[in-house]
């Protein structure tokens, strides 16, 4: 994936038949978002911080999390239900941390994903490692 913003194509190859390719071209990387990994262990129903660095120009964010190892795009529950966040988020700055409630579900791994509020749908909810 390119590591810019902006207008974008991939090409994609069949590693044992060249001839087999797709193009997929004409979108937008509109923001990326760098999250730090959790240091610590998260414990069911504490309050900790998501933390996050923003580039591009997103003004508003919603917040998920997925413990569905294959990350499939109905296993993401938004844990900022109650509206899009948007304290202190701007192009290159670090936001306010989002207090997160961690809900009180046993499991060894759990994912974060962190979108552009005004791009909601577009994510393919990937996100590599667990918290």
């Amino acid at each position: 994936m390119p590591n810019t913003l902006g207008r974008t194509r991939i090409v994609i190859t069949n590693c044992t038949d060249a001839l087999v390719r797709d193009t997929f071209e004409n979108f937008e990387i509109a923001a990326r978002f760098d999250i730090a990994p959790f240091a610590t262990d998260l414990y069911a129903l504490e309050t900790v911080g998501i933390n996050w660095i923003t580039r591009g120009e997103v003004s508003s964010v919603d917040l998920f999390y997925s413990t569905d190892p294959l990350r499939a795009s109905n296993s993401w529950v938004q844990i900022n239900a109650t509206g899009p966040y948007s304290d202190n988020i701007g192009n290159n700055l670090p936001a306010t941390a989002y207090p997160w409630l961690v809900p009180n579900i046993k499991t060894s791994a759990m994912w974060l994903r962190i979108q552009d509020h005004a791009y909601a749908g577009v994510s393919s909810g990937r996100q590599t490692g667990p918290v």
